[in-house]
């Protein structure tokens, strides 16, 4: 699971590079660049792609670590636990993995059923999205539905 996490971080990135990509090469067709002081001032888009590169570049080093890993499942019930430790992944919508002190994956905890509208604000800014009333279901790492609250 956390290599999933890094691998869609990483086509994230990929994706957003594109956007950008496009973006940029459509100002350039639109308004090319004459003058050298125009070309520095064009050379200002390319910190975004930059920044992208490097965050895909990152991501994929730390997937390239994980995904031989295996993570062991926990045997014990979220009940039993005392202490959770939560990491939270790469998605459009609030999602937390929790393991246990000792690494063991516990489960994790996600919203279900988003109604359709929810989904730009998710896409868009996804941390306005915890202000907005949705029903969160803690999965255990057998994928079943243990609990779940508004």
């Amino acid at each position: 699971m956390i290599a999933e996490m890094y691998k869609r971080r990483v086509t994230m990135s990929y994706t957003l590079l594109g956007l950008v990509a496009i973006v940029i090469l459509g100002y350039a067709y639109i308004e090319p660049p004459k003058t050298t002081a125009d070309w520095g001032e064009f050379a200002v888009f390319l910190i975004p792609v930059v920044m992208l590169v490097t965050i895909a570049v990152l991501n994929r080093r730390h997937y390239n670590k994980i995904v031989s890993v295996d993570i062991p499942k926990s045997t014990s019930s979220i009940f039993d636990l005392d202490h959770l430790v939560m990491k939270k992944d790469a998605a459009f919508f609030p999602r937390l993995l929790c393991f246990e002190k000792d690494g063991n994956y516990v489960g994790s905890l996600e919203p279900i059923n988003i109604p359709w509208y929810v989904y730009p604000f998710g896409f868009f800014y996804s941390s306005l999205v915890v202000h907005i009333p949705l029903t969160y279901a803690f999965i255990d790492n057998q994928e079943n539905t243990l609990f779940t609250f508004k």
